[in-house]
Order: C-alpha cells, then structure tokens, then sequence
C-alpha cells in the first residue's frame, strides 16, 4: 500500500527548458540520492510513484505545482523536504510536503 504525501513543485530560471518526462526522471533520481523510500508501481517494468497533477508546457516557469508521492515506509514532512533539497538541482524545488491520511 504505502504512505501517501501531496508535495508542490516549482521549476525556475533555466531549468524551464526541462521537459515533464526529465522533470520526473529527475525527481525519481534526486529522491534514490537521498535515500527517499519510494514505493514502485507493480509489474514488469516497475516505476517510482510519484505523480503532478498536470504537465506544464516546455519553457514556462511554475510555482506550487501540485503532486503526490508514495513512499514505503513512513517519514517526516520536514526531514522529506530537507533530503529534497540537498538532492535537486537549482531551479527544482519540492516544497509543502504533507502527508496524506488514509482511509
């Protein structure tokens, strides 16, 4: 099943020309570097489980695009948000990171 947490991501300077698809290959990466406990999607070709609302077009900037992340084993918001950090890059930036209750 997992643990559920709702983030916001904002994409700025030139990271604009970053397309969707590296944005989440990118997340996926930041969050294996800092030690994140994804859960996968099952499978043949297993995925990490994050997901944005929406994809936004190539070279426009964002702020608090809303997204969801299933972690397997349960962490703090704020020690999820700090591994974040120290992971991306300038311009990517997870913030707002809440856990989701279960129903």
């Amino acid at each position: 099943m997992g643990f559920r947490y709702s983030f916001e991501l904002s994409k700025t300077g030139p990271m604009v020309y970053v397309s969707h698809l590296d944005v989440m290959r990118l997340l996926a990466r930041s969050a294996r570097r800092a030690g994140v406990p994804l859960a996968l999607t099952q499978g043949f070709s297993p995925h990490p489980r994050i997901c944005m609302k929406r994809a936004v077009k190539l070279g426009l900037a964002f702020t608090a695009e809303p997204g969801e992340m299933v972690l397997r084993s349960e962490m703090d918001p704020r020690d999820l948000g700090a591994r974040f950090r120290r992971a991306l890059p300038e311009g990517i930036c997870v913030d707002n990171i809440v856990k989701i209750e279960q129903r």
